[in-house]
């Protein structure tokens, strides 16, 4: 993604900065008067930025610097770029213009020598259940949650991470702001220097997101960024209430208990705040997928306690926040196994959790059933906790890639995301997670969408039950069936087992039969089969994991 930088000796004599790389924002860094709020992440200030063609985009500033603000825009168009005016809402809600003071080493113009090549995604608006890229090419979220890091600053090890992510053909990551990382912008690490009291913000967290966003948007990867989670609002399963600087029995916390988070008006105002900064800073980027308001909200206390209402009530207000201070549009949803919950009444996509016994069959069906929703809906996290499978086979990571293929085959057509991402890295898988992704575009089933699920029988040719198993998606003149070696799925060693997948109800005529290699998403071979108008009988190659097959009506194209 990176782009050469353009040195231009007059025009930085002028004062522009120039040579900006498409995956950096324009930016304004500038010093404001004080005023009676006095604490300066109190402050809601905001900016126009003026784009090359002369239209205004208004933007919140963040605080970059003790006693400096700035204001970041994407790079959408080629050339000059100036700041606009600057507002504030003073605490009696009125919009005052300010007389900002640009920085010493800040420019008055950003000049732009190329546009950010990286589009943003957004909900197909022909298809509700898909995504789409800003240039209206589909979208599948493909990754894994990688969503605080193993080792080392998060900065180093995400610049690390994502090119892995990149090179496999992966396009996303779930990241949390999680304190214990060094992530979280309000909650810092025990042993480091006491957390900031609200509304400030730690700034060298942030500097550390800042790479992190960075290095999405050089690779392409797109981030689903974790705001809150569970643990700290809970007194139950992975419980941090403990050490939650806002509990009223640390130091400067003031919450009595885990519930009144959704309820206090300090909080939500220290919440809401926050909020501004987070999109003020990195809402530039279009490598933001999605901010997820909370990891699996329903293990809250107040989940727990009943107090549903408040919960939703308060995902409503946030999400209303984000997008009224978010001038880029970006996806917002949080984690809740009930998708009929009032929780998801504001968000854009539907995002469950999968730790299920039976990991293929559950990973394919949602309730309610997918098709009947008004929105996306994709596991964002699949385990096998539960599961009866050797420890050995778990704990290299085995169940990863064929969950996702029996998701793909599945009611939402996108795959569920592993929990486990850096055990996906450690042992080397990222590539057979990436060739998914790769079949997806080269079988052109992005382009088919309107897709019913069904489980095509596979016969073998010896007695009792066949070795193999499948899952497929079809229509009257396209069909994509995903085929396992039910012994061998997960491990996908052993000897390979042959038989004949039966398509019912296939259109008379030829048929055109494909398979690919779900190692790497290529194709291995191709030919014609006949249908009578009934059964469509297709051999399988060899299968000692899994394969897939499309067929296509060679009469109904």
């Amino acid at each position: 993604m990176s782009i050469t930088r353009v040195l231009v000796g007059i025009v930085l004599a002028a004062g522009l900065a120039t040579g900006l790389r498409a995956s950096r924002p324009v930016e304004f860094r500038f010093a404001v008067a004080e005023n009676d709020v006095t604490n300066p992440f109190g402050r809601q200030i905001s900016a126009e930025v003026i784009m090359p063609s002369g239209a205004k985009v208004v933007l919140p500033a963040y605080v970059c610097s003790p006693g400096a603000y700035a204001v970041r825009a994407r790079p959408l168009q080629a050339g000059a770029y100036t700041l606009g005016k600057v507002t504030e809402i003073s605490l009696e809600g009125k919009t005052l213009e300010l007389a900002p003071a640009l920085l010493s080493d800040a420019h008055p113009i950003v000049a732009v020598s190329d546009v950010e090549r990286l589009p943003g995604i957004k909900v197909n608006p022909q298809d509700p259940h898909q995504f789409v890229r800003n240039d209206g090419i589909p979208f599948l979220p493909i990754g894994a949650n990688v969503a605080w890091p193993e080792s080392g600053t998060p900065g180093d090890y995400y610049e690390a991470v994502m090119p892995k992510f990149a090179a496999a053909h992966l396009t996303w990551m779930r990241v949390w702001m999680a304190h214990w990382s060094g992530l979280d912008l309000s909650w810092l690490p025990g042993g480091w220097a006491p957390s900031p009291k609200p509304p400030e913000l730690d700034l060298d967290v942030a500097a550390q997101w800042d790479r992190i966003v960075n290095a999405a948007d050089d690779n392409g990867v797109y981030l689903q960024v974790v705001l809150q989670h569970h643990g700290q609002y809970t007194t139950y399963n992975d419980a941090n209430w403990a050490n939650n600087p806002w509990n009223a029995a640390n130091p400067s916390g003031w919450l009595k208990s885990p519930a009144d988070f959704f309820t206090d008006s300090r909080a939500r105002l220290a919440t809401l705040l926050k909020y501004r900064y987070i999109v003020a800073r990195w809402g530039w980027s279009p490598s933001i997928f999605a901010w997820e308001l909370f990891n699996e909200v329903h293990w809250t206390n107040a989940m727990r306690e009943g107090h549903e209402a408040d919960v939703a009530k308060w995902h409503d207000r946030m999400a209303e926040a984000l997008r009224g201070s978010d001038a880029y549009g970006h996806l917002i949803t949080s984690s809740e196994g009930n998708l009929r919950s009032p929780i998801y009444a504001k968000m854009d996509f539907y995002q469950p959790h999968l730790y299920p016994k039976d990991l293929l069959a559950a990973a394919r069906t949602f309730d309610p059933d997918a098709q009947t929703l008004n929105r996306p809906v994709f596991y964002g996290e699949e385990g096998d906790d539960l599961t009866t499978l050797p420890l050995a086979e778990s704990n290299a990571g085995t169940t990863m890639v064929p969950v996702a293929w029996a998701a793909l085959m599945g009611q939402s057509q996108l795959p569920a995301q592993p929990w486990e991402g850096a055990r996906l890295l450690d042992h080397h898988l990222e590539g057979q997670l990436g060739a998914l992704h790769i079949f997806w575009v080269q079988s052109h089933l992005s382009s088919h969408t309107d897709l019913t699920t069904f489980s095509p029988a596979v016969s073998s040719g010896g007695s009792g039950d066949s070795a193999l198993a499948a899952f497929g998606l079809r229509d009257p003149a396209y069909v994509v069936a995903w085929v396992y070696n039910r012994a061998q799925v997960f491990s996908g060693t052993g000897t390979g087992a042959t038989g004949q997948l039966q398509v019912p109800n296939a259109a008379a005529g030829s048929w055109s039969a494909t398979w690919y290699d779900t190692a790497t998403g290529k194709q291995i071979s191709s030919g014609t089969i006949d249908s009578a108008g009934d059964s469509l009988t297709v051999p399988t190659p060899p299968v000692t994991g899994s394969a897939v097959v499309v067929l296509q009506s060679l009469n109904r194209r």
